[in-house]
């Protein structure tokens, strides 16, 4: 890379043709009709010094401007977080660090815990010198349980920089605390570790999330419900069915909360009656902000001229999920019943969407999928297997667990698709 800065600094100021180097890229001096770049040729030293003016320009239209000359420079670079533009050089440089997070509320201790933080893997953060030279730009990385991301990018030691969070990259709702930062890079590369600057994103105040201390607006809508669904004359005794349970738990808070519920059933002589999900007689499931959903219990087989038993939904723990920035874009989500795997007492629902990673590179991730009925309410929900994503191209993915709703209930008519990291 530094034999490719040596290159470009050798074109002469006023020459306009094309470079033939390693690279094959072009650059032009400054000009009536190109003022936006200038190259100050050294008198004493065959490599000059590159600068790019930003002149007076707004901070997107300057940053446009001055990467224009040197786009063809900007494709061999590495992608990913550690990749960097360095328009101003020095003999000497120091690998500056950066932190950059999502909070719902200022961490309380070391290191960023308390604050319900997850990682800013998707801003862009950019670093120019008090006159506004571009020194180089990142865009932060996260590995999975991480809270907090960072990148690195190599300043001249000895000078003040000034690091800027781009806001149009910020998830919406979200703000640094502290935009831009300027930072004292020391005169000479230190020892050790060496902190940077760190952007803290909060919540703006009309997205400001319930308080901590606060309990969460989670709570059960009506009584529990029963009922039986019987069986087909090939698939059981017609004069059977299952006894299933079912509630409906709202959401009213602005997060994604993970909700718990324990439902316990006795007959009309005050036998218990088991009723299981997935996980035993706690049912489990997600709901997303504002909205509802409906959780079901299996019973037991039951004669359908069974009467009396009685039902009680207890909401037995709701906990606010933490969820990163998407990192990837979905589209074409469609969900179909499959007759292949139905039956008469029960519709399976298979469903898939297309990713696409929004990142120069492959991330991780995986999508959940959410069912809803006519009236809005979620019956169901189905997580995807983790993939890695393509910036280059889109695939399919599909839901892992196809969704069962029996026929004594509503069923699904959309589907809706996120990214996910719970």
């Amino acid at each position: 890379m530094d034999e490719t800065f040596h290159n470009l600094q050798s074109i002469s100021e006023d020459s306009t043709e094309r470079y033939s180097g390693e690279i094959g890229c072009q650059t032009h001096g400054a000009t009536r009709d190109n003022p936006g770049v200038q190259s100050d040729r050294s008198t004493t030293s065959r490599a000059g010094d590159i600068r790019l003016r930003l002149g007076r320009k707004p901070a997107v239209s300057r940053l446009l401007v001055a990467l224009l000359p040197v786009l063809a420079f900007v494709a061999v670079l590495p992608l990913g977080s550690s990749a960097k533009l360095r328009a101003l050089q020095s003999e000497e440089t120091f690998d500056l660090s950066i932190v950059a997070a999502i909070c719902d509320r200022e961490p309380t201790s070391f290191p960023f815990q308390g604050g319900d933080c997850v990682p800013a893997d998707h801003v862009s953060i950019t670093v120019t010198t008090t006159s506004g030279d571009l020194v180089g730009f990142c865009i932060p990385s996260a590995t999975s349980g991480d809270i907090v991301a960072g990148c690195t990018i190599p300043v001249p030691v000895g000078v003040t920089v000034i690091v800027t969070e781009d806001l149009d990259t910020v998830v919406p709702g979200y703000a640094p605390t502290q935009n831009p930062q300027p930072f004292d890079v020391p005169a000479t590369p230190p020892d050790g570790v060496f902190g940077g600057p760190v952007f803290l994103n909060l919540p703006t105040s009309d997205t400001a999330p319930d308080d901590a201390a606060t309990p969460l607006d989670v709570r059960l809508v009506d009584d529990a419900q029963q009922w039986i669904v019987p069986f087909a004359p090939d698939w059981g005794d017609p004069a059977t069915g299952r006894l299933m349970f079912g509630a409906q738990v709202e959401n009213a808070t602005r997060k994604t909360v993970s909700v718990e519920v324990i439902f316990s059933a006795t007959t009309a002589d005050g036998a218990p009656i088991q009723c299981s999900g997935l996980a035993g007689p706690n049912i489990w499931d997600t709901i997303a902000p504002k909205e509802t959903a409906f959780l079901t219990c299996a019973g037991p087989v039951v004669p359908l001229t069974v009467e009396d038993s009685r039902v009680l939904a207890q909401l037995w723990n709701a906990t606010p999920v933490s969820t990163r920035p998407p990192t990837s874009t979905v589209s074409e989500a469609t969900f179909a019943p499959s007759p292949a795997l139905s039956s008469p007492m029960e519709t399976i629902y298979e469903a898939s969407a297309l990713i696409r990673s929004e990142r120069p590179y492959d991330v991780d991730v995986a999508l959940l999928f959410r069912f809803y009925d006519a009236a809005g309410v979620q019956v169901g929900t189905c997580p995807s297997d983790w993939v890695t994503a393509s910036p280059d191209r889109t695939q399919q993915v599909t839901c892992a667990y196809p969704l069962s709703v029996d026929t004594g209930r509503s069923q699904p008519v959309r589907v809706q698709v996120e990214p996910t990291s719970f």
